[in-house]
């Protein structure tokens, strides 16, 4: 008997369950695989995440730093500008000639 003779109702079934192993046995490998490549990216990112917040919060290390080094400046420079303006003062008040 050749597929002709079998009737198209026969040839369904013949597709259908090709179509119903195929989707047996080869979807779970296709899923499988697609979740290895889905959780690798996704470790990937996560540890990508962690080195960004490892790198900023040194950033902020450094900055709080600069800004300590930069506060201490400044009071010395302010505490600079009012001995100067005491001088100044003290030298104005001096007689001329």
């Amino acid at each position: 008997m050749s597929s002709d003779e079998l009737g198209p109702s026969f040839r369904k079934f013949i597709d259908s369950t090709t179509a119903i192993t195929l989707a047996r046995f080869f979807m779970p490998l296709v899923v499988a695989v697609l979740g290895y490549f889905l959780s690798t990216t996704l470790s990937d990112l996560k540890f990508s995440n962690q080195q960004i917040w490892a790198q900023l919060g040194k950033m902020i290390d450094a900055q709080a730093v600069t800004n300590a080094a930069a506060a201490g400046v400044s009071a010395k420079v302010d505490a600079a500008v009012k001995q100067l303006d005491h001088l100044q003062g003290q030298v104005d008040s001096l007689p001329r000639r």
